[in-house]
């Protein structure tokens, strides 16, 4: 299925929009800020919790990709 993808460019906004809608299950956000994304995998969902993505990137996720904005 991601191969479909292959040569798009994300700077193509209905291209982000394709890869959400095909990616991301669910995003659970909380009232102290913290969030939980829940994202398609090959068997099942796969849950992804918002220090973990800092963790992986090293850095808050406002400042992982703000050039994805609109």
């Amino acid at each position: 299925m991601a191969t479909k993808f292959r040569g798009m460019g994300v700077s193509q906004r209905d291209v982000r929009i394709r890869l959400i809608d095909c990616f991301v299950n669910a995003v659970y956000v909380y009232d102290d800020g913290k969030y939980v994304v829940t994202l398609n995998y090959k068997d099942g969902a796969e849950t992804v919790k918002s220090e973990e993505i800092a963790e992986a990137f090293g850095s808050t996720t406002d400042t992982v990709a703000p050039h994805l904005n609109p």
